[in-house]
């Protein structure tokens, strides 16, 4: 790290974005931050031709006969709901799939479904039947360019020792059944959220000012963990800042600063506190949501400049 140089990740991305029609992103599905990242990826990448968006977590299940699909429902309306997907019920993953529609996005889900499942379960079925999914979806749009957003070693692209054996993830065979060379971006491995790379973390971060970055050497991308030689470039994220007593990179996605209403405060113990969109369906992810403590202070509310609603939890 000491010796390789930082890129601005968004422009490195753009970059060698152009190479190909399909860029696989993955997160770590405990760190909605990296959700808003893929929200940066996805409004870089519009410009470039790039128009669906492939989630692993959307419910791919076909529709019960005279009912709408999961999808279905989300391109119809444009609410992400609690049963769109697993991942998605997170307001920041919600806000990212709600602002990607608002640019043109087409929503795709792939993941296997209960009948490609076999009953004995296991991590290659499943693999190749994401990969078989989306080689379909791209096959019926040839000129399309996809955004694929997956869970962590999903994005491999080359054979990896995983949980005690190799196994072929979900890019290597899409990369295999479509003839297509993905570019793979790994942002799980080089972060303070994992102990063992905090120290590698703390010297990337020293480097990197406040704009997520790659490291190259020359122009090589620097992959570190393991994930070497399974992706093409690695993003680290600056170290976290706080405005309106919430994380800068909430206050980046956009939306407009809400102050909580003084009547939802509660006068004792702790208060979850949502924001929804005036007319959100009741089974609606809120566009935001924090818990606050009596006689703490108040952070803000995010949400889009549209007439809203609150609720609150215990």
């Amino acid at each position: 790290l000491a010796a390789a140089t930082p890129h601005d990740a968004i422009e490195e991305i753009v970059r060698r974005a152009r190479d190909t029609s399909i860029v696989i992103l993955n997160e770590a599905h405990d760190s909605p931050r990296d959700r808003a990242f893929a929200l940066q990826v996805a409004r870089a990448l519009k410009p470039l031709g790039y128009s669906i968006l492939a989630a692993e977590t959307f419910d791919s299940e076909p529709a019960e006969p005279g009912h709408a699909s999961m999808i279905d429902k989300l391109r119809q309306d444009g609410f992400v709901r609690i049963s769109t997907g697993y991942y998605t019920r997170d307001p920041v993953f919600a806000g990212f799939v709600r602002e990607a529609l608002a640019l043109g996005y087409r929503p795709v889900g792939y993941e296997q479904t209960s009948k490609q499942r076999p009953k004995e379960g296991g991590i290659a079925p499943r693999e190749q039947a994401q990969a078989e999914n989306l080689a379909a979806i791209l096959a019926a749009k040839p000129s399309a360019k996809a955004l694929i957003y997956v869970g962590y070693g999903h994005v491999w692209e080359a054979p990896i020792n995983f949980q005690q054996s190799t196994t072929d993830m979900m890019a290597t065979r899409l990369k295999r059944l479509t003839g297509i060379d993905p570019l793979t971006i790994d942002q799980t491995s080089l972060t303070d959220l994992a102990s063992a790379a905090r120290p590698a973390y703390a010297v990337a971060a020293r480097r990197i000012g406040n704009r997520p970055s790659v490291f190259l050497e020359g122009n090589n991308p620097l992959i570190l963990g393991r994930y070497a030689g399974a992706v093409d470039l690695q993003v680290v994220h600056p170290a976290r800042a706080y405005r309106y007593g919430r994380p800068q990179w909430l206050v980046e996605m956009g939306g407009t600063p809400l102050a909580i209403p003084k009547e939802l405060v509660p006068t004792s113990g702790r208060r979850l506190i949502q924001v929804f969109a005036a007319d959100a369906p009741p089974d609606a992810v809120p566009l935001d949501q924090i818990v606050v403590q009596a006689g703490a202070p108040l952070p803000m509310l995010f949400a889009p400049a549209v007439p809203v609603r609150f609720a609150i939890g215990s």
